[in-house]
């Protein structure tokens, strides 16, 4: 069994996803501390001005105590965001995006009145997988039996146990975090998926948003790239 175990983030970038595709469960991390400022609420898209800009989708969050878990983030639903977030999706990429199936989901999804944060992020990762063609076991980590005091790799390892991996898989970012001889001493091998080496619509590899690539190149060009990968 190949797992991958993350925290979920707010339509996260193409790479987050060519994890997803290479392995068989996917343990989202939702009780990780959530950090303010951090991706976990937010993504970006490119500018309609071009010239390497921004556009940013927020989801706005209440304040919280520094340790609260990502999963009881409670939303800000005193701002409008949702109807501002579809705006620069059309914005940017066009009126044609808004019979986009990505455009669709995205926009069924900002409609609906959550108290916090988790169901959208988690909803963001099933329509994505679901128009990517990921096959992939989706697992809460609230729903494995892992000692609650454990902390840093020795929770990880604990994940991994209870998920049945055999192989860990992580990002390449991960490459200075973990020791493969820990994983070893618990039976599972590690192994880390390649440098991000899609090239985007405007000539640059293509770190935003999954909604940038949907949205500007096409799923039919991401769908390609992930299995180029495989």
């Amino acid at each position: 069994m190949r797992v991958a175990v993350m925290q979920p983030y707010f339509y996260p970038y193409l790479g987050y996803f060519e994890l997803l595709a290479a392995v068989d469960r996917f343990v989202v991390y939702g009780s990780a501390q959530y950090r303010k400022g951090g991706w976990v609420n937010r993504n970006r898209i490119r500018s309609p001005h071009g010239g390497g800009g921004w556009q940013y989708l927020t989801v706005p969050v209440e304040q919280a105590a520094l340790d609260t878990p990502i999963d009881a983030i409670r939303v800000n639903h005193r701002i409008h965001w949702g109807d501002r977030q579809c705006r620069t999706l059309g914005n940017v990429f066009g009126s044609a995006a808004q019979q986009h199936p990505a455009y669709l989901a995205f926009t069924a999804n900002v409609a609906e009145r959550h108290e916090r944060l988790a169901p959208y992020l988690r909803r963001g990762l099933d329509d994505c997988c679901r128009l990517l063609g990921i096959e992939v076991d989706l697992v809460d980590a609230g729903d494995l039996e892992v000692d609650p005091r454990l902390r840093g790799e020795d929770r990880l390892l604990a994940l991994c146990e209870a998920a049945g991996a055999a192989t860990y898989v992580n990002l390449p970012g991960g490459r200075d975090l973990y020791s493969a001889a820990r994983f070893a001493s618990r039976g599972m091998a590690l192994e880390f998926v390649g440098d991000l080496s899609f090239t985007g619509a405007d000539g640059t590899v293509n770190d935003r948003s999954i909604l940038d690539v949907l949205l500007g190149d096409g799923l039919e060009a991401a769908r390609a790239y992930l299995r180029s990968r495989r």
